[in-house]
């Protein structure tokens, strides 16, 4: 089995702070002979639908000109990786799933993986997800952003994995957030924008 260094994330929008990280493993794996891997989490859309019809504050809304998704949700689920939510504690999605995907191969990288964010996924510690990356995907090099974290409750921060990288021999290189004209690039900063403004990001 090849031995890998892998991203993880939701990659919602695939916006140029995504892309900036992407190119920074693809340089990475090639440096270090390895395979690079993009991990990317699907949120699913069907499951929220059903918290949707169980939770009155959960809302179904009508597409916007220029955004993929129709629907919004505070489910806390979501905070396996993305822990803070916009300040509404709504979340839109900026791509639907099959452009998401599409546009993460496009990037040339050797493999994307694509994990649907089940309820019983996102109840594996921190612990439980490291093992699988390290043990199933032969992790050697793990390259996130400076403000990652994964696993039940987000203890899989960055301090843990840098203490778990010297335990478990794997190497952990954190990308500095991409900052455009004084504004950090992120999903949650693109859903304030409208869709032509958001369109110079993507």
């Amino acid at each position: 089995m090849s031995q890998r260094a892998i991203t993880v994330g939701v990659f919602d929008g695939v916006h140029i702070g995504h892309q900036f990280l992407i190119d920074n493993l693809i340089t990475i794996a090639s440096n270090n002979s390895l395979t690079s891997l993009i991990i990317n989490f699907e949120l699913l859309e069907n499951k929220h639908k059903d918290s949707i019809k169980q939770n009155p504050s959960v809302r179904r809304t009508s597409p916007c000109r220029g955004e993929a998704s129709s629907w919004e949700t505070q489910d806390p689920l979501l905070t396996f990786i993305k822990g803070e939510l916009d300040k509404s504690f709504s979340f839109k999605l900026l791509t639907d799933q099959r452009t998401k995907e599409k546009k993460l191969r496009s990037l040339n990288t050797d493999e994307v993986l694509t994990i649907p964010l089940t309820q019983d996924f996102m109840n594996r510690s921190a612990v439980d997800f490291l093992e699988y990356l390290l043990n199933d995907l032969q992790m050697k090099i793990l390259v996130v952003g400076d403000d990652f974290a994964f696993g039940k409750d987000r203890v899989g921060n960055i301090n843990w994995l840098k203490e778990h990288s010297l335990m478990r021999s794997f190497e952990l290189i954190v990308i500095p957030r991409l900052v455009v004209h004084e504004h950090i690039i992120s999903s949650t900063f693109l859903r304030t924008l409208d869709p032509e403004s958001r369109s110079k990001y993507q």
